[in-house]
């Protein structure tokens, strides 16, 4: 198998051998797992252009690791003396004391025999302080003063050596131009040299990064034919794709590095860029399931290259894209953060995961979680204080200026070569070089990591955090902040899809709370300015389910009525599905649905009637939907005196539902209101006396269906002629809505029965809580009742003396 072909292999020069799964198949995608849903939503995602896998150029390091050596062989002179003092002062690397002594020296022995050793001891010196504090000061003074030595001393052992440097420094630096004039140099002056294969793949480096295509594609085509060894040409039939990469020609790249994995098998292991870059590639073209295959592909050969975090981040994210199991995009995230974590890959990852968190986290995390994406998007950006390096980089370039000036090789010097007892040689050995003062292995300047885009980036995926935890201002605030300064954003209409969609999102949740007065002051708020070419039917509909709350059913109907006509072109566009991804496009079922509950509160039940038949046989309702459609399909019958047919509906419906119980309670009202009408109170009872057995349980029952609900059973049991259970029903339903809706009927009703159990200190209570103020004409009522009661009460002595009035003792 791979993995025992692997593991006998013990070879871990291209990474982490991973035992339980070689070839990273946790990260295939089968075909009945692909969403087009997911697919299309992706759309609307913004994603990090991950950086080219560039070869690079590993010479300067090689150079930096085996410096040249300097000796002077002792003798009695005062020259040989300071001189050697020189030496030792660069070899224990004092620098500054060594700056100063040698441009003394050079001043005092304008002539000397040790001019060269000391002018590249000098010209090392800086060049050691350029990689140690990457100032552009010292590194312009190392390369002038290299010039200067080559040309000076054209014959010396570390001529060659220098131009090399030179150009791989300048190659390391950016700076193309400079990179050419040393290479072109040194072909000039040693054409023989076994370096000229290399030093050719990196001029043609040099002209990709100046954008000269087609010299590049000429210069390497030169080399995989005419180059002395194996090794070059197969590196620059590899680096063709990169060409055309740079180019953003994803095709042509593609085709070349195939093209190179197919003639150069042998080698594929030695470019990574091929692998990665096919699959990146892929990824810019939109070929979604080939990039991730490609990327496996990638991590199966190189699972430890520092562009295995790009690598593992992007599978991520096309796990997501193709629509696969949330759980395993954020297990590839978590995977290339453990795995990768000091690479910009796995930062990427990281702010992924901590934003895709952002819904579940508690105030204490979130605000952490916020802080470290800040401190990771300031990592990865580009330094916002230019002006103040290049301030930094002139205050060191003045500093230097004395010594660079004092150093400087006097024109049309006299020395052709190095002098008796002062010997430069070529790169060390490892004794001399062991000789030679720890500064000079300083590595490179450390580069920051950027990634272009990552502000941007991070933003969108903040405010996606923010909309999932509902917040909508927080994230539309954000979104607007940047859009308004980045108004060119190259993703601006990504930006103002999510501001509003964010604000539609604030209108919908205040009508789904019932709130209608805020989801209009929402819309109203924005209704000129995000909203007034957004063109959603969404928001539309949600402005009519306001008004409708709101009671203003006219208007309410014009604009569910322009929702079904803009539903019905984008259906007959063929672009329903795409736009039912980035809206909640209300269903047409729906709309009919609202056209008829709207026509039956104004009234016009033939038009509500019209609407409930549009709505097709198998709905695609909700639950609550579906039960809404019952209650104004049995009121549409009722109105036509079908009260049979409306009961029937109603009851054939609970029978067949599968759903929530909890939400069949209205149905069940409306049956014991209709039940009730025709006297049929114990059929009523049992429906009523199920909403309320749901109620107890601890059921979603609304306050509006159960209060309804015991009202009506307080009724009924009055008309039963049962006026305790219709006296406890009453005294239930004021204890636990006195303050929440209008009772005053039913505490007149409730004085009635008591009064006419005989409790008359009970009505007398009852009756008392009404006022006239709040309860107008039921509180009259129920004084004039009291008032009866009270001369009943004090004349019932007489009255039961008088024959005549036998009758009003009754």
């Amino acid at each position: 198998t791979l993995a025992e072909e692997i593991s006998s292999q013990k070879d871990f020069n291209h990474g982490i051998f991973d035992g339980g799964d070689p070839e990273f198949t946790r990260f295939t995608v089968k075909d009945y797992e692909i969403r087009e849903e997911a697919v299309i939503a992706s759309r609307s995602n913004f994603y990090l252009p991950f950086p080219m896998l560039d070869l690079g150029n590993q010479q300067l390091k090689t150079l930096i690791g085996a410096p040249p050596s300097y000796e002077i062989i002792p003798n009695d002179t005062r020259e040989n003396k300071e001189a050697r003092i020189i030496l030792q002062l660069f070899s224990g690397g004092k620098r500054a004391l060594f700056l100063t002594t040698a441009s003394d020296f050079l001043k005092t022995y304008p002539k000397s025999q040790y001019d060269e050793i000391i002018r590249y001891m000098t010209a090392d010196t800086h060049e050691s302080m350029w990689r140690e504090k990457n100032s552009v000061a010292d590194f312009e003074t190392a390369m002038s003063q290299y010039q200067l030595l080559t040309e000076k001393y054209p014959d010396s052992p570390v001529s060659s050596r220098t131009l090399l440097y030179m150009g791989y420094a300048y190659v390391e630096r950016g700076d193309s131009f400079g990179a050419l004039k040393a290479f072109q140099r040194f072909l000039r002056l040693h054409p023989e040299s076994k370096h000229v294969d290399r030093v050719n793949i990196a001029i043609a480096e040099a002209y990709l990064k100046l954008n000269r295509y087609d010299e590049t594609l000429a210069l390497l085509e030169q080399i995989e034919k005419t180059a002395r060894t194996a090794k070059a040409k197969h590196e620059a039939a590899f680096r063709k794709g990169n060409i055309f990469f740079r180019k953003r020609d994803w095709n042509e790249s593609i085709k070349q590095y195939q093209a190179a994995i197919a003639k150069y098998p042998e080698a594929t292991s030695n470019f990574p860029n091929a692998y990665y870059n096919i699959a990146e590639a892929q990824f810019r073209l939109g070929q979604h399931r080939a990039s991730l295959d490609s990327y496996r592909k990638f991590l199966v050969k190189f699972p430890d290259h520092e562009h295995g975090g790009y690598a593992m981040t992007r599978m991520g994210e096309l796990l997501g894209v193709l629509g696969a199991d949330p759980k395993r995009a954020q297990g590839a995230f978590l995977e290339s953060f453990f795995r990768y974590r000091a690479t910009p890959g796995a930062g990427v990852a990281r702010i992924r995961t901590l934003t895709s968190r952002m819904p579940e986290m508690k105030d204490k995390e979130l605000a952490a979680a916020l802080h470290e994406i800040k401190e990771l998007t300031e990592k990865y950006t580009n330094s916002p204080s230019v002006d103040e390096k290049k301030a930094k980089e002139k205050e060191e370039a003045a500093k230097h200026a004395v010594a660079t000036e004092s150093t400087k090789a006097p024109e049309g010097g006299e020395h052709g070569g190095a002098a008796e007892g002062a010997e430069v040689r070529g790169p060390a050995s490892e004794h001399a070089a062991a000789s030679s003062s720890s500064e000079r292995f300083i590595g490179l300047p450390e580069r920051k990591p950027e990634l272009p885009g990552i502000a941007e980036f991070t933003t969108l995926l903040l405010a996606d955090g923010w909309t999932a935890r509902k917040e909508y201002d927080s994230a539309a605030k954000d979104l607007v902040a940047y859009y308004q300064q980045n108004p060119q954003s190259p993703n601006k209409d990504r930006i103002t899809t999510r501001i509003v969609n964010n604000m539609t999102l604030g209108i919908r949740e205040a009508v789904e709370k019932g709130d209608f007065m805020e989801g209009l002051r929402r819309y109203s708020k924005n209704s000129s300015g995000w909203l007034k070419n957004a063109n959603r039917i969404d928001v539309r509909y949600d402005v009519a389910r306001s008004y409708e709350q709101a009671g203003v059913l006219k208007e309410a109907a014009t604009v569910y009525r322009e929702c079904v006509k803009s539903l019905a072109e984008i259906k007959s566009a063929g672009k329903e599905k795409e736009q039912a991804v980035f809206e909640n496009l209300p269903k047409a079922d729906q709309l009919n649905l609202r056209l008829a509950a709207v026509a039956a509160k104004d009234k016009d039940f033939a038009q509500a009637g019209a609407h409930l038949r549009n709505i097709s046989s198998s709905p695609a309702l909700t639950e609550p939907e579906q039960i809404e459609r019952a209650e104004v399909s049995a009121e549409v019958a009722e109105a036509r005196g079908q009260a049979n047919e409306a009961r029937k509906y109603l009851s054939d419906l609970i029978k067949a539902w599968r759903g929530d119980a909890e939400l069949t309670s209205p149905l069940h009202l409306r049956i014991a209101k209709l039940d009730g009408a025709k006297k049929n109170f114990k059929d009523a009872d049992e429906h009523l006396a199920k909403i309320v057995a749901l109620r107890t349980a601890g059921g979603r029952v609304s306050d509006d269906v159960y209060a309804n609900a015991l009202e009506l059973r307080g009724d009924l049991m009055s008309q039963r002629g049962k006026p305790v259970e219709a006296i406890k029903t009453y005294r239930d339903l004021i204890e636990q809505f006195d303050d929440k809706r209008p009772l005053s009927s039913v505490r007149y009703r409730l004085g009635q029965l008591l009064h006419q159990t005989g409790d008359l200190k009970s009505a007398q209570a009852a009756w008392g809580e009404l006022t006239p103020e709040r309860d107008g004409l039921w509180a009259r009522l129920a004084t004039e009742q009291m008032q009866g009661a009270q001369w009943q009460k004090e004349y019932k002595k007489y009255l039961s003396r008088i024959p005549a009035a036998a009758d009003l003792r009754k």
